[in-house]
C-alpha cells in the first residue's frame, strides 16, 4: 500500500523528468516517446485493481496515455520556453491529480465522493480533445493543406 501511495508521486515526477529531457535533449525524442508511455502504463497497472485485459483497466488507462501524447505534440509546436515549462508543470499536476483520484477510488473508498473520478475523467477528456485539435490544426498548417471549398 505504501508503494502505491509513493507511486502517485513517483510517476508524475518521472514523466516530468522525461518531458524536461525531451525539452532539452531533442535527440532523445524516439527513446522518450517509447519509454514515457511505458512508465505511465506500469504505474497505472500498479494502481488499478483490475485485470490487464478488462474493460475497466483500459477505460482508465487509455485517457492518461492519450493525454501524454497530446501534451508531447503540443510541446513540440510551442516556441516559448516559459510556456513549455508551464505546460510541463501543469501536465504533471493534472496527472498527479488523476492518479490520486484512482488511488482514492480503489484503496480509500470511504473518502471517495461519488462521481469524482468520472468528472475528472471528463475534464481530462475535454483537455485531451483540445490539445489534439491544436495538434491537428498545427499539422494542417505545417503541411499547408486547405480543407473545404476552394475558388
Amino acid at each position: 500500500m505504501l508503494f502505491k501511495r509513493i507511486s502517485i508521486l513517483l510517476c508524475p515526477l518521472l514523466i516530468l523528468g522525461g518531458l524536461e529531457l525531451l525539452f532539452y535533449q531533442t535527440n532523445l525524442i524516439y527513446f522518450l516517446l517509447a519509454i514515457m508511455p511505458i512508465i505511465l502504463f506500469f504505474f497505472l497497472k500498479i494502481l488499478i485493481k483490475e485485470k490487464l485485459l478488462s474493460w475497466n483497466f483500459w477505460a482508465l488507462s487509455c485517457l492518461p496515455i492519450l493525454f501524454l501524447f497530446a501534451t508531447i505534440g503540443f510541446l513540440l509546436i510551442l516556441s516559448s520556453d516559459f510556456f513549455s515549462q508551464l505546460i510541463i508543470i501543469i501536465f504533471s499536476l493534472i496527472l498527479l491529480l488523476y492518479l490520486e483520484n484512482i488511488f482514492i477510488f480503489y484503496y480509500k473508498s470511504w473518502h471517495y465522493q461519488i462521481g469524482a473520478l468520472e468528472n475528472f475523467s471528463s475534464f481530462l477528456c475535454l483537455l485531451t480533445f483540445f490539445l489534439l485539435a491544436i495538434n491537428l490544426n498545427a499539422f494542417n498548417v505545417f503541411i499547408n493543406y486547405h480543407f473545404g471549398y476552394h475558388h
